[in-house]
């Protein structure tokens, strides 16, 4: 109880920077959206909604500004407002616009985040894996999805782009991409906005920015946000609960614009976030050893938990203190020359975690404990160049470079507990058989070391007023060494480890190189003014690399003559047909996607308890289709619709894989969209009433690599009401989610040292609050 008051103290002492914002310019008016920097032709992306009837929604998926409309690409677009009114908050909440996205985690944010789109992605838990979908942030990657995972900062838009990028993009990616794009300081006055919400489960969040222009050239825009939230999950032995969380972010930017046609940008941010967190799992499989388990936690003076998901109890004897750090800096430039814009884009980067004091164990037995430390540094560079051809009229050419490094520096320590002997004498029957005193079993160094180089161009040609040709290409350099130390005591014999022969392992410094061409080729056709098709083949590249692993290169039986450590390149070949259409003059849409997705080689991480490896799926495939609908039901109501259709989401047939051989994919079930119905209706000369219903539906599906534990498909109801003023000044809403409480599971992982059991992450219950936002 002690650590939670010390935790709210902790926010609310964080939001005297927010007065501080607040404080810069009330009362002065604002524009709700960002304002393009002037003489600028290739922006981060963005997306901006040009009219009130959403008529003509800009995007910069392709690097130039175009109608979402008029692009080759499968991509899903929400600015501010929307995001704000879905209450999507952070990546995890990023399905509730579009059901062909998720996101789920387990205890470690460096290792086990995966986003997956169209059910592609890195699934399962590993130091050394980078995403297969990429998450950019005001176009510079960042190679962790844990990097992402506190609530967002001043976001102005987010664009998901699906299917393989690499043409247009500095990194290069198989299943799709996520642009986040932050508001920009802007040169034409005062402006800024608070936000602040507060709700059950203690969840307060308060957040806030500001614009001040120095001078007609220069200009600052300041960020803050505080936020606090319960964890879901409680012991009931104390009412303690997990996986809650304290956050605090600030960002500040600096814009620079001595001409027309040369604009500068320094940002510098910092997040951090605090929670007794990371373990807080459910019981999915009960295994044969639950039952000793249990009689340890009695004997430990504590009482199960429920074996029922739905009760969200964990009964565990230790909390894990957890501390997430992640700053960096970012430099962009872009100048018209050349007859067409180049836009360069610089960034070092360090995401830390501290976790101490996990329960490896999952119970109120002390069998077990973990502290992993993890630092990674980064850096990347990119420069692009784009023009439109004069001789060919809707013709545009877009050439980059690109280049980026990283370091990564890990521990991982375990120790037995005061009960671990007392376990493994229950399992065998033979008291004394392992010696399993408490103390230190491992002490694991991991380093790595990564680079990228690659250029790559893309060219939209107009063959004539309605056909035109897509080429894209890439060539990419990837270098990954890494390396594993064993700083860890010598161990007795009859150590479990040892007699699974897991301890000693083989230390190891690996190196792997790989050059690779990838690239996208199409056609888009203009039916008419309000139908565009098209037609593309990409080609995906994801490079191997070295698994930081203690049993990578093998166990005991392999110190003499170790096993290689290196995973092998992943590649996606993805054909896609799509169409958009325009309806009733063009305030409502209809745009339909077909797609096919062979992977080779598809990389798999899988924790087999106290071992992470790394397989190569030969063979995998994805099938489906999209729907993405938006219909002006009258001048004040709205439905939106979305589905994502996989009827083909398996590996093939490969006995390495062991229980995924001929399975579906995790995290991909075959049907998933959302519904939502939006009312907006003006009251008086400057009030309105806004209303909306959301359904969310998630089919059946596998939630592990490792084990097959399912989820049953379960639906989310989410409501929202508010009050506004008509001219977007301010706005207060009352808001559920997940108003049905339907309680579920998001991923599951085997339990350490307990064989055939298994644990489960848990979605969110019931949420409700009242959110106010005022901009001035």
């Amino acid at each position: 109880m002690q650590q939670v008051t010390q935790r709210r103290g902790s926010w609310l002492s964080r939001t005297a920077i927010l007065g501080i914002i607040a404080a810069c310019g009330t009362g002065v008016p604002c524009a709700v959206f960002a304002a393009e920097t002037a003489g600028s032709e290739v922006e981060q992306p963005a997306a901006v909604v040009e009219d009130p009837d959403g008529a003509d929604i800009i995007v910069t998926a392709t690097r130039r500004r175009d109608n979402l409309q008029n692009v080759a690409v499968a991509v899903t677009v929400a600015d501010a407002r929307a995001l704000a009114e879905a209450q999507v908050l952070n990546i995890q909440q990023v399905a509730a616009i579009t059901p062909s996205i998720s996101f789920n985690i387990t205890n470690n944010p460096a290792s086990t985040g995966n986003l997956l789109i169209r059910g592609i992605g890195t699934n399962g838990a590993n130091r050394a894996l980078e995403g297969a979908a990429g998450i950019f942030v005001d176009g510079v990657y960042r190679l962790r999805p844990g990097q992402v995972l506190q609530n967002w900062l001043d976001i102005e838009s987010l664009q998901v782009l699906r299917g393989p990028q690499g043409t247009l993009f500095g990194r290069n990616t198989t299943a799709g991409a996520v642009l986040i794009t932050t508001a920009q300081p802007r040169l034409d006055g005062i402006s800024g906005r608070m936000d602040s919400q507060i709700g059950n489960y203690g969840q307060r969040q308060l957040s806030g920015a500001v614009n001040l222009p120095v001078s007609d050239t220069v200009a600052v825009r300041l960020a803050a946000m505080a936020s606090t939230i319960d964890g879901f999950v409680e012991n009931p032995n104390n009412n303690q609960t997990y996986s809650g969380e304290d956050a605090f972010a600030v960002r500040g930017t600096v814009l620079v614009a001595p001409q027309d046609n040369l604009s500068m940008r320094l940002a510098f941010d910092y997040s951090r976030s605090d929670g007794n967190c990371c373990y807080g799992a459910v019981s999915v499989i009960p295994g044969p050893t639950r039952p000793l388990v249990d009689a340890l936690s009695l004997a430990n003076g504590l009482r199960p938990a429920s074996r029922r998901v739905d009760d969200y109890e964990l009964a565990i004897n230790r909390n894990a203190d957890q501390r997430l750090e992640d700053f960096g800096a970012t430099f962009s430039l872009e100048l018209e020359a050349l007859g067409g814009t180049i836009t360069s884009v610089s960034s070092w980067r360090r995401f830390d975690l501290d976790q101490r004091g996990g329960d490896l164990d999952f119970s109120g037995a002390d069998i077990v404990t973990a502290d992993n430390l993890f630092r990674q540094d980064s850096w990347s560079t990119e420069l692009i160049y784009a023009r439109d051809i004069d001789v060919l009229a809707g013709t545009d050419l877009v050439a980059g470079i690109y280049l980026d490094g990283s370091t990564i520096d890990s521990v991982r320590v375990l120790d037995f507990g005061t009960q671990a002997q007392a376990s493994y004498d229950g399992i065998t029957g033979r008291p004394g058989l392992f010696a399993a005193a408490p103390g230190l079993i491992t002490d694991e160094a991991y380093r790595a070391q990564n680079a990228s180089q690659a250029g790559f161009v893309n060219a939209t040609v107009a063959l004539d007023d309605r056909l035109s040709l897509i080429l894209g290409a890439r060539l990419s350099r990837e270098v990954r060494e890494g390396s594993f130390r064993d700083r860890g005591p010598a161990l007795a014999p009859n150590h479990p480890l040892v007699f699974a022969r897991l301890v000693p392992s083989p230390q190891y410094d690996d190196r792997f190189t790989v050059t690779a061409f990838s690239g996208t080729a199409g056609i888009k056709y203009r039916f008419s003014d309000r139908a565009m098709g098209y037609a593309t083949y990409s080609r995906g590249f994801k490079a191997g690399g070295v698994n930081l692993d203690r049993n990578a290169a093998g166990g005991a039986t392999n110190i003499a003559a170790p096993l290689s450590s290196i995973y092998r390149n992943e590649y996606a070949d993805s054909y896609e047909l799509g169409l958009k259409v325009d309806l009733a003059d063009r305030r409502s849409r209809v745009n339909v996607a077909l797609f096919r997705t062979d992977l080779t080689d598809l990389q798999v991480s899988q924790f087999l308890g106290l071992q992470s490896v790394v397989l190569n799926a030969p063979e995998a495939q994805v099938e489906g289709a999209e729907l993405e609908a938006s219909f002006a039901l009258a001048d004040a109501l709205r439905f939106d619709l979305a589905g994502t259709w996989l009827p083909t989401r398996r590996f093939g047939i490969e006995p390495a894989l062991g229980l995924l051989s001929n399975r579906d994919f995790p995290h991909a079930p075959e049907w998933a969209g959302t519904a939502t119905l939006a009312f907006d209706q003006p009251m008086s000369e400057g009030l309105s009433i806004s209303a909306r219903a959301n359904l969310q539906y998630v089919g059946p599906t596998f939630v592990s690599t490792a084990n097959n534990a399912r989820q049953d498909d379960y639906a989310l109801i989410n409501l929202r009401l508010g009050l506004n003023a008509r001219d977007d000044t301010w706005q207060v809403a009352v808001f559920c989610q997940n108003c049905s409480d339907e309680r579920y599971v998001t991923q599951s992982v085997n339990t350490p040292l307990q064989t055939g059991d298994a644990i489960g992450y848990i979605g969110a219950p019931r949420q409700f609050g009242i959110a106010a936002s005022r901009q001035f």
